[in-house]
């Protein structure tokens, strides 16, 4: 049954990417990416970069703030292996496999656990944020306090089940993963109390996804559309928000949709930010079938 709604979510991706595709017209994509500029791959391979790096760090100091820190390089090529699966297993949880590498890495389950999570929940937290701001711009006060609402209430509550909570054990229960982590709540204890390691990883948080954002409103002006920063930060976190909607396998169709429709109404051609949701498409699976061909 599990494989055929697999195979059914997948389906419903590619569908959607076909029928979007389709609509705005794979000769206007063709020709928008001919008269783009190359400069375009290397911002990607910038971002690229810029962003495995900073998660990767977020990593490092949720393991520091546990004492478990463990070589930088090793760590980046977990967090790049975790990605790769991230995007080929359903609902994201494969991002949750950076348990089991950490795990090759010495270590112990609870810490790579705990460290997963709350990396995770506050990666949330950001874009939940950029998010609520975004409803309001793109779809007017009244649709933005409801949405807004649905996603404070969803993050406080995750927060609390989490932090606050005695109820370890319901996460384990809804958290298959994370059955084997005994000390898992134990660990969570600890951070809470890791301020300080929790503030820099926020910090680093806005700042990854504010820089990101940036180098996208750059690519996209060279594919001859303008978007400010702010806007397509916005868009972005509200398409990845979406994207969570256990819809499609791991957001596939999802987030080219309902990007291309949120930047539209900034006033972006579908030619353009279509062109730009496929660029990173292709390029996102290209670079994780390499990633996971790579031998340990």
């Amino acid at each position: 049954m599990k494989k055929y709604w697999l195979l059914m979510r997948v389906v419903v991706g590619i569908s959607i990417l076909s029928f979007l595709y389709a609509h705005i017209g794979i000769d206007n994509i063709l020709a928008t990416l001919a008269n783009a500029s190359l400069f375009i791959i290397l911002l990607m391979f910038i971002q690229y970069v810029f962003s495995f790096l900073l998660s990767a760090f977020n990593l490092h100091l949720m393991l520091k703030a546990l004492g478990h820190p463990i070589p930088f390089p090793k760590l980046a090529y977990c967090n790049m292996k975790s990605w790769a699966l991230g995007l080929f297993v359903p609902g994201k949880v494969g991002e949750f496999s950076i348990i089991y590498f950490l795990k090759k890495q010495g270590i112990p389950v609870d810490v790579g656990s705990a460290v997963s999570l709350a990396d995770k929940l506050i990666t949330l937290f950001v874009l939940a944020v950029f998010a609520c701001v975004g409803t309001f711009i793109f779809f007017g006060s009244t649709a933005g306090i409801v949405i807004s609402s649905l996603v404070i209430i969803g993050v406080v509550v995750g927060y609390w089940i989490i932090f606050i909570s005695k109820l370890g054990k319901m996460v384990k229960q809804y958290l298959p993963f994370l059955k084997a982590a005994e000390g898992f709540s134990k660990q969570i204890k600890v951070l809470k109390g890791k301020t300080d390691y929790i503030g820099a990883n926020l910090v680093l948080t806005i700042l990854k996804w504010v820089v990101m954002a940036l180098i996208s409103a750059k690519i996209l002006m060279l594919l001859g559309a303008l978007a400010p920063w702010p806007i397509f930060l916005m868009a972005d976190a509200t398409t990845r928000i979406l994207s969570l909607i256990p819809i499609t396998l791991a957001g596939l169709g999802i987030k080219e949709s309902s990007g291309i429709y949120l930047l539209s109404i900034a006033g972006v051609s579908f030619a353009a930010s279509g062109a730009f949701y496929l660029l990173f498409l292709m390029a996102n699976l290209l670079l994780a079938v390499i990633v996971l061909l790579t031998k340990d």
